[in-house]
């Protein structure tokens, strides 16, 4: 019984201990680089790891990337607010990898 709590306090510890990057704002930029699709939000985001500024990348070999990118650009051209939730890495260009997209209806 104590290595079964043993184990859950583990894997419980690993989940919280993976922090993640939100930003939420108007999309102010959207730049398509080969099979990259680079983000700029305007608005307040937490600290991140990834040096890339405030740079938000979403990768064409993304499994949801038809449907994140029509979110966004329904976004900008609405000018609705987004939340973007990183993914945990830093893919390419040292920038936040778009993991959740969350448009606000504001």
């Amino acid at each position: 019984m104590r290595i079964l709590i043993l184990f859950f306090v583990l894997i419980v510890i690993s989940f919280s201990s993976s922090a993640s990057v939100q930003e939420s704002g108007k999309v102010s930029r959207i730049i398509l680089e080969g099979n990259v699709v680079s983000v700029w939000v305007d608005g307040v985001d937490n600290t991140s790891e990834c040096s890339g500024g405030d740079r938000w990348v979403l990768l064409e070999s993304d499994t949801l990337f038809k449907e994140k990118y029509s979110a966004l650009l329904m976004a900008f051209a609405s000018g609705k607010d987004v939340v973007l939730l990183s993914t945990g890495s830093c893919p390419v260009m040292n920038a936040n990898g778009i993991y959740y997209i969350y448009l606000k209806d504001i």
